[in-house]
């Protein structure tokens, strides 16, 4: 998969910073009028990156919204929502019984919760479930769905990205994001503690799982995931990286959230 870090047009950079993996291969794509050529450093120092608070546990009765995404040869990503906070994770396996089961975990309590599967077998079906455990270790679970990897293979990288913002115009963390576009299998993301959110549309796969090549003057619809489901929608330029815009939360007159 395309793993993408970049300035915006303010000079933030998004995305983490990432190690390469001894048993992989890699191709590195950079702009033609840049001059980084890509360098082993034995002690390269750690980027500085400040830690959101911890927070306490509460009742956890019911999981709002669930999501896979982000399938690849080797990996998929599943997004879901509680009703409060708590510890998240995704059981999966191959066996419809999950009898294989492998479990990954947030690192931290939280209403959101993005987790990446890894190491997947391609083309492979698999069976997944998740389940949120809250304040005195009460347990609710999803029904198991499945899924199947895809082929290997990438498409063209190009990077797309955008903030969520709160009812004051301040930037929103964790928030989870959907990205679709049309006849593609969806992609999904998390905001960061500035409110943004990026991914590589070279990652995009097609229902038969082969590479997707997205087009200028595609749309592009983003979504936050919820009970409302509130999304914008823009069409893709010519540009490698490309700002699809802001969503913002608002209130309506009887004080409801909404966005």
């Amino acid at each position: 998969m395309w793993r993408s870090v970049f300035k915006n047009v303010v000079g933030d950079v998004l995305g983490n910073d990432f190690e390469f993996e001894a048993d992989q291969g890699y191709f590195i794509s950079v702009n033609q009028n840049s001059t980084w050529v890509p360098t082993i450093v034995l002690a390269a120092p750690k980027k500085t990156v400040s830690l959101p608070p911890v927070l306490a546990m509460t009742d956890v009765t019911s999981l709002l919204a669930f999501s896979a995404g982000s399938l690849s040869s080797a990996s998929a990503a599943f997004a879901f929502r509680s009703d409060g906070i708590g510890q998240g994770y995704v059981e999966y396996g191959t066996d419809l019984n999950l009898a294989d089961r492998q479990v990954v975990a947030t690192e931290n309590p939280s209403q959101t919760h993005l987790l990446r599967l890894k190491r997947l077998t391609p083309n492979t079906k698999y069976y997944a479930g998740i389940k949120v455990i809250g304040l005195d270790k009460k347990l609710v679970t999803s029904p198991i769905i499945d899924f199947r990897t895809t082929l290997p293979g990438t498409g063209q990288p190009r990077v797309v990205y955008g903030q969520i913002l709160d009812i004051d115009g301040r930037p929103k963390g964790r928030e989870l994001v959907m990205v679709e576009v049309d006849q593609a299998l969806p992609m999904l993301a998390i905001s960061d503690q500035d409110g943004n959110w990026h991914l590589d549309l070279g990652n995009l796969k097609d229902a038969q799982g082969q590479a997707f090549k997205s087009q200028s003057q595609q749309a592009v619809k983003v979504t936050i995931l919820g009970d409302n489901n509130p999304s914008l929608v823009n069409r893709l330029s010519t540009a490698a990286i490309q700002n699809v815009g802001q969503i913002r939360f608002s209130q309506d007159i009887v004080g409801q959230v909404k966005q």
